[in-house]
């Protein structure tokens, strides 16, 4: 988790993670928070958010089965039509 705030407070992307995790950094204004719809505090109705991504890896180099077994996992999840490599 740290290599992810590390990434974070960079500027490098953005990432969906439990408040928890990073509540120092929301309070010190390291980090902030962006709105997802459907998502906000109190809201009772259930959300239906849409949500994408990117693996990229080196095509020669080996993959854990436990990693190459997560790729697989997120393919059939998100509806990815094209088989993992």
């Amino acid at each position: 988790m740290q290599s992810l705030r590390n990434c974070l407070k960079r500027g490098i992307g953005l990432t969906l993670c439990p408040a928890v995790s990073i509540a120092a950094e929301l309070a010190a204004g390291r980090l902030t928070a962006l709105p997802w719809a459907g998502f906000e505090p109190g809201n009772q109705e259930p959300a239906h958010p849409e949500a994408a991504a990117l693996m990229i890896w080196h095509a020669d180099r080996w993959r854990s089965p436990l990693l190459a077994r997560f790729m697989d996992i997120c393919a059939e999840v998100m509806g990815d039509p094209s088989p993992v490599a």
